[in-house]
């Protein structure tokens, strides 16, 4: 059972990458399962839009088939919980319960955060492929900004999560990077890369089927999740930034824009 992980900050790409992916035949995309407790009492929807996820059409099959394994439903799981042995337990059974819900052995989790990469690495059941997506620093200030987000956050995010994710997709030699930009612009030939990668051959309806389809995934853009053309483009607003925010972006993230760059470049 391979798990596609996407490692990356908000607001970066993640659940275009997430829905792309999930027009493959052989992927199921699910969003970010670290959610799944907040959408189960009622914070938020499944992107198919119903109320409840007892409710979908797909995640109703999952909690039949945790049920058929002994789990108590999808209610009875803690997959974020801090306790190493229960972590592995439920984080096994979910995946499990997808597979069997959707008949596909690879699952992109979009969850996106480190930490969880890391523990799920460890797990000798799953063999887990991570992507880290970025964008470039003025890109990100700009995805931020529009969304109303604290500017000196972001700084701190953009750091934190991008080097965070990067030691951890150190420490497996599947692991693969991703520029957000360079796939806006060079779609069909990262997607190749990418599949190569997971161990699937290209499929076309990645680059012209992936939106206006139904989806179960859990967060993520709701914008994104609601297009209806498959067109892929670069839509950032650069003019957001003022010219104070332009140069802190530029002097205090561009130094590790251009290590993701440098290592991006190999495999291009």
């Amino acid at each position: 059972m391979k798990i596609l992980y996407i490692g990356a900050c908000t607001h970066s790409g993640s659940t275009l990458l997430n829905m792309v992916l999930g027009a493959h035949p052989d992927i199921i995309a699910v969003g970010s399962l670290k959610k799944i407790n907040r959408i189960l009492a009622g914070e938020t929807k499944c992107a198919c839009g119903v109320n409840s996820l007892y409710d979908c059409e797909f995640w109703s099959r999952v909690d039949r088939a945790l049920r058929e394994q002994g789990v108590e439903g999808l209610g009875a799981l803690n997959i974020r919980t801090k306790n190493r042995a229960r972590f592995v337990e439920d984080n096994v059974a979910l995946f499990s319960a997808i597979r069997a819900a959707s008949g596909s052995d690879i699952i992109v989790d979009c969850s996106r955060k480190a930490n969880r990469l890391r523990w799920l690495q460890q797990i000798p059941e799953l063999d887990v492929i991570p992507v880290h997506l970025y964008k470039s620093p003025r890109n990100q200030a700009s995805s931020w900004k529009r969304k109303g987000k604290h500017f000196f956050g972001y700084l701190t995010e953009y750091w934190g999560r991008n080097l965070s994710v990067m030691n951890a997709c150190a420490e497996n030699p599947a692991s693969m990077r991703l520029s957000y930009e360079y796939f806006c612009e060079h779609t069909e030939d990262e997607l190749r890369r990418l599949c190569a990668g997971i161990g699937v051959s290209y499929d076309e309806r990645m680059l012209n089927a992936w939106a206006g389809q139904t989806i179960h995934t859990l967060g993520g853009n709701r914008r994104t999740k609601k297009e209806a053309s498959s067109r892929i483009e670069l839509r950032e607003r650069q003019d957001l930034l003022s010219g104070f925010e332009y140069t802190w972006v530029q002097n205090l993230c561009a130094p590790l824009w251009n290590r993701l760059e440098a290592r991006s470049s190999v495999t291009k």
